[in-house]
């Protein structure tokens, strides 16, 4: 068994989320000419048939991807807990973490590509921008994710977006609170909407591929990060576009 120690490339967490984040993530092949990953208990979600799949075991979050060489690959990609939530799409892997702060309960986000352990987010607060840390905006109500973009919205209305690799600042969509702003690298606020259900406001939101275009070494992404602050209410969001490469198999 190999073990190594993930990539930190990004800050924001607490002491706790930070010495969890210093773990190692022992990583396992399985013989040679296996094609998918095989089910495990504590199964989370299974995508492509087999291609790769997230499970849970004990107070930790494992991941199970088939590389280019056709061999599963298994990391622990970090904590769990029963109040974990998360988006997955079969390489880019956002999940929240349960802990709790002068006795109150909050979430952490986490996020990371499952293909070479390398993590993004590490232990962020849900709202970067709230003031108040017992505040609802430390509870996340729904994280969707997909072509390393991601999205959540805390039980306080607050609507937080994070992409892995941003190549420009982003555009609005609709009219958000306050106009998309790159808080940090990866980070981007889209308001708090305070006379909106927090949960009305969670269950519209999604992320879209609008235009992708690449190959198995690269290429562009551009998503739309939305939710609707109602029910007949048109979507705000944000508009980002990323360059990714893959620097695995044929083109490492």
């Amino acid at each position: 068994m190999d073990v190594v120690l993930p990539q930190q490339r990004a800050g924001g967490g607490d002491v706790l989320g930070c010495a969890a984040a210093l773990l190692a993530a022992p990583v396992v092949t399985t013989a040679v000419g296996a094609q998918r990953c095989e089910p495990q208990r504590g199964a989370i979600a299974n995508v492509g048939n087999g291609s790769a799949r997230l499970w849970h075991r004990g107070r930790a979050l494992y991941a199970c991807s088939v590389g280019s060489s056709g061999r599963p690959v298994i990391r622990r990609m970090g904590p769990w807990t029963p109040a974990t939530k998360v988006a997955f799409d079969g390489l880019e892997l956002a999940w929240t973490v349960r802990i709790v702060v002068g006795g109150t309960p909050t979430d952490r986000v986490w996020a990371s590509r499952v293909d070479d352990g390398s993590r993004w987010l590490v232990a962020q607060k849900p709202n970067p921008a709230a003031a108040d840390k017992a505040s609802r905006d430390s509870l996340v109500l729904r994280i969707v994710g997909r072509g390393g973009a991601v999205g959540w919205i805390t039980a306080g209305g607050a609507f937080v977006a994070a992409v892995h690799n941003p190549n420009d600042a982003p555009t609005p969509i609709g009219t958000p609170t306050i106009a998309p702003t790159l808080l940090q690298k990866h980070l981007i606020a889209l308001g708090t909407y305070d006379g909106v259900s927090p949960r009305t406001l969670a269950n519209s939101l999604k992320i879209a591929d609008v235009q992708s275009e690449g190959d198995e070494c690269g290429g562009r992404i551009d998503n739309d990060i939305t939710a609707r602050p109602g029910s007949s209410a048109a979507p705000v969001g944000a508009h980002v576009f990323q360059y990714y490469v893959n620097l695995t198999g044929p083109c490492a």
